[in-house]
């Protein structure tokens, strides 16, 4: 009987000693998968091109803003130094409305501006502008508080979203689209032209606006 009893002691501890370890490796090894499962959705996502960080980072270096009417709201969004990491898609537009921006913007970079948005990319910090940062999927969804619209700055912070760029044959001009979720939700077509190998704005025409 005391034979028995020492084993089964002796079991308990070997078996105690194994548990114990079990759960140290699922703590060490466990939180790093459990974080790349939350971000594997985005893991499959391509990647925005270099010409699209080149677009972003003129944009968000300008200092001077073009002597055009401008937008309402629109400075706010050059300013914004935090952008979310999943691009726009381009949205259904109707045929009317697609002509006039074909006008505006010509037919020909429009076209490509919807080509190239047709699904969501990625944009990582290679956003060449002091203090900007990439606002990922989870924290956007943590700054929501769980709404089903979006919310004033004060309860989520100002962020913007972009699409890819769409750009002319010859490669200097360069058509985008941006939101800024500020104290208003605002949306802008900017077209951007190349000179002395930066970008710089041209023409900025607004989407749509939500005031709260």
């Amino acid at each position: 009987m005391r034979i028995n009893h020492y084993c089964s002691k002796y079991e308990s501890n070997v078996l105690f000693s194994l548990s114990k370890w079990f759960w140290l490796m699922i703590l060490i090894y466990g939180l790093p998968i459990q974080g790349k499962c939350q971000s594997g959705e985005n893991d499959k996502l391509k990647e925005v091109s270099k010409l699209d960080y080149a677009v972003y980072t003129s944009f968000f270096s300008t200092e001077k803003l073009p002597a055009i009417e401008l937008p309402q709201f629109f400075e706010h969004a050059v300013k914004a130094r935090k952008v979310y990491e999943n691009t726009v898609v381009a949205k259904a537009i109707k045929q009317e409305e697609l002509a006039e921006l074909g006008k505006t913007f010509s037919e020909a970079i429009f076209t490509d501006y919807l080509k190239n948005n047709t699904s969501e990319f990625i944009v990582k910090e290679r956003i060449l502008v002091p203090d900007l940062t990439i606002l990922t999927k989870a924290e956007k969804e943590k700054r929501l508080s769980g709404k089903l619209v979006e919310v004033p700055s004060h309860v989520t912070g100002e962020y913007v979203s972009l699409s890819r760029a769409g750009f002319n044959k010859k490669g200097d001009k360069a058509l985008f689209y941006i939101t800024w979720n500020g104290s208003a939700v605002t949306s802008y077509y900017v077209m951007m032209q190349k000179q002395d190998n930066k970008w710089v704005i041209k023409n900025v025409e607004m989407d749509n606006i939500i005031i709260f």
